[in-house]
């Protein structure tokens, strides 16, 4: 990934769980809010596993907002 060429960054998609129910006018639990990869689909277990806990790490999520990732 190129910090300075954003185009040239994966394209890991998220969708949180509550978006669906925020349409419906549902109210949401913090379980619903957990982010889920949308393009896991060919990917083996262990890269679905390893991508679901990079995305509920704090420190990755603190430097995703800093431009590091």
């Amino acid at each position: 990934m190129h910090v300075l060429r954003p185009h040239l960054r994966s394209s890991l998609q998220l969708k949180t769980t509550s978006d669906h129910a925020l349409a419906a006018g549902v109210a949401t639990s913090a379980k619903a809010e957990k982010q889920v990869p949308t393009n896991l689909k060919g990917r083996s277990k262990s890269s679905q596993e390893w991508l679901s806990r990079q995305l509920a790490d704090p420190y990755v999520e603190k430097a995703r907002m800093s431009n590091y990732r």
